[in-house]
């Protein structure tokens, strides 16, 4: 997490941004994120069971897939809904 002032510094500098500068930040965004995305997928392996929140729920599933960017999971009460959750999203049970 960043400190208080390594906020004011990014602060201070996007105020000084122009044009091309906020695709290239955008870029960085995205790749930063997309790695914490892979790092979080890693931690998960089909039949592992998991929680997550969906409509107001907390809803139970077995991970049927691992995907680069979401995680394939299949209800295990109910009618089974197949859903597809941001590995950040999930816990393992």
């Amino acid at each position: 997490m960043l400190t208080k002032s390594e906020l004011n510094r990014m602060a201070t500098l996007m105020a000084k941004m122009e044009g091309n500068d906020f695709s290239t930040v955008a870029s960085m965004f995205k790749q930063a994120q997309g790695l914490r995305q892979k790092i979080a997928a890693g931690v998960f392996k089909v039949g592992d069971t998991v929680k997550f929140e969906a409509k107001g729920r907390t809803r139970e599933a077995v991970v049927t897939k691992v995907n680069r960017k979401t995680i394939a999971v299949k209800e295990n009460q109910g009618l089974g809904f197949a859903w597809k959750v941001s590995p950040s999203l999930l816990k393992k049970v």
